[in-house]
């Protein structure tokens, strides 16, 4: 049995910015996308709700657990995950949560 038998791509969005030189405000932090082997599985309908940073309920399409990042990534962050065959889904970031040995998204 394979751990981590799907592919994520977490594309950071611009949470914060500072101003430059001229004023000009910059996102803060690397845009870069991040690629990791996961394990996403699928949320049930019933239970597919969690609490936002604001305290809001939001629902979320997948669940994602990856080896562990020391980044933490903004709230509609853009995340695909290479499932099964050739199946993509494209989805925004709900939540994250980094622990000892791995990371957790809601999706």
């Amino acid at each position: 049995m394979v751990r981590y038998p799907h592919i994520v791509i977490i594309t950071p969005s611009a949470s914060k910015f500072e101003k430059d030189a001229n004023h000009n405000l910059k996102p803060v932090g690397s845009s870069e996308p991040y690629t990791s082997k996961c394990k996403a599985t699928p949320a049930d309908e019933y239970k597919a709700e969690i609490k936002g940073d604001d305290g809001n309920k939001v629902n979320y399409s997948f669940s994602v657990s990856m080896p562990k990042v020391n980044v933490k990534y903004g709230f509609g962050s853009k995340v695909s995950l290479y499932l099964e065959g050739e199946e993509v889904v494209e989805c925004e970031l709900k939540r994250q949560f980094n622990g000892q040995k791995n990371t957790m998204l809601w999706v």
